[in-house]
């Protein structure tokens, strides 16, 4: 439609080559940096419509690779990481639009790895990682920093006792798994701890409500 959306030179196999910038159809500048080759190389950068600057970083070999920053349209930066040949390595920060932490943790051959901590509004979650997955205790917590639950995994999956807390500190539900599966007595009480709620599971499946057997969707044997 005769719009610039992009300018920079070509080489004679119409690979990308040396500074090129790109712009959005209205025409302010959207990103710019340099091309070896057909991929992109060393420092790009990404802006907003207004031009304030969105994220900035390097590649390699058209891979993303070492520091980058990310920022909100107030300028508030956003979320800070780096990267190895594409994959995040090294520690994460991200931050809401008025500079909190709502997120820490670190990427280990671009798998999350170790503790890590997550906040958005009034929930609040910390545990860790084993390859990619939630290992050992994780607890998450209510915005007045008081506790809503606490469960263990093992290589991503629940094991033991889980308990889910209301907001007074009584506890919620509270009952155990064992492969993955809920298994045994799960009790659920009010806020008062009186208990309203008693479900007994065999293999994950309920059989028993408040005492009295039900009939599962699947046989137990």
């Amino acid at each position: 439609e005769g719009v610039k959306v992009a300018e920079g030179m070509r080489d004679s196999l119409d690979r990308e080559q040396g500074d090129w910038k790109y712009y959005y159809f209205t025409g302010e500048l959207q990103s710019e940096g340099t091309f070896q080759a057909g991929n992109k190389e060393g420092t790009w950068i990404f802006y907003y419509k207004d031009g304030v600057v969105q994220q900035q970083g390097k590649y390699l070999n058209n891979l993303p690779h070492g520091s980058w920053k990310k920022w909100y349209p107030n300028k508030q930066l956003w979320r800070e990481e780096s990267f190895i040949k594409g994959r995040e390595e090294g520690e994460v920060i991200e931050y809401d639009s008025l500079g909190t932490v709502i997120t820490r943790g670190e990427f280990i051959g671009g798998v999350r790895e170790g503790k890590w901590f997550y906040e958005l509004g009034d929930h609040k979650e910390i545990g860790e990682y084993r390859d990619g997955l939630p290992h050992g205790v994780w607890e998450h917590y209510f915005d007045d920093e008081k506790i809503s639950f606490k469960g263990e995994f093992l290589n991503g999956i629940p094991i033991n006792k889980h308990r889910y807390y209301h907001p007074n500190g009584k506890v919620k539900w509270e009952g155990a798994y064992r492969n993955g599966n809920k298994e045994g007595e799960w009790k659920k009480f009010d806020e008062d701890g009186l208990l309203i709620m008693s479900i007994l599971y065999k293999n994950g499946i309920e059989y028993k409500l408040d005492g009295m057997k039900i009939k599962p969707n699947i046989d137990i044997p």
